[in-house]
Formats: C-alpha cells, structure tokens, sequence
C-alpha cells in the first residue's frame, strides 16, 4: 500500500486517462490506483490482495481461493465500522471458526464516546 498526501494522489490521478482504467489490458493501471491511500491511514499497515483472472482458468467464476495465512501475515484483523455489532460478531464467528487466532474485533472509529458525568 502507498500512503500518500492529498497533493501527490492528485497529481498521479492527473496521469490517468478513462482509457488507463477502463481498456487497460493487464489492468495494471486500475491495480496501481487500488493500493493509494490517503496518509491519513498510514496507521492501517493495510494489505490488498488484487487478482485479476483475464482468462478464467484458476477461479470457478465467483471465488478463486488463494493460500494465505492470516495467522502469520496479519497482526489483528479489524471490521468496518459502518456494519452493525450483530453482523460483526458473526463475520468474526465465521473467521474464528475457519481457524483465525489474531486479535479480531469491530472497529469503534465511528462510536460516540460515553461519559459520565457525577451530579455533585
């Protein structure tokens, strides 16, 4: 992943042409696009697996299964904010369940803080 200010993501995007992205061939270029992030993020030490199977020949049209070890590779593995506790809870269930032992959890970014406040 590339971490990048708000001016550098601009100037790359002023490199790119419709034709880049949408008639790319290898699709490098729409692949490239895919691993900028903002620095904002930079905390994330996101990893982004792209594949692109131009001539199906690996997947079976709607999943192509690839070894990886989460275990090994990733630290903890974080949830969108945006999906509601239930859902989130069954996502890291179903992970659990297909042999995740990292840390996993929903993330809390977009939860209003709690206070209290003592009466006195």
């Amino acid at each position: 992943m590339k971490y990048r200010d708000q001016r550098a993501i601009a100037a790359h995007m002023s490199t790119l042409t419709f034709t880049d992205l949408a008639l790319g061939g290898t699709n490098d270029r729409f692949a490239e696009l895919l691993c900028v992030k903002r620095e904002a993020f930079a905390h994330e030490d996101e990893i982004r697996l792209l594949y692109c199977d131009v001539e199906p020949k690996r997947g079976d049209g709607t999943v192509y299964r690839y070894g990886f070890d989460p275990n090994t590779v990733l630290s903890s593995v974080e949830i969108d904010p945006r999906m509601p506790q239930r859902d989130a809870d069954a996502v890291i269930s179903q992970l659990r369940l297909e042999g995740l032992t990292v840390p996993a959890a929903r993330s809390t970014l977009y939860d209003a803080p709690s206070f209290t406040i003592p009466l006195e």
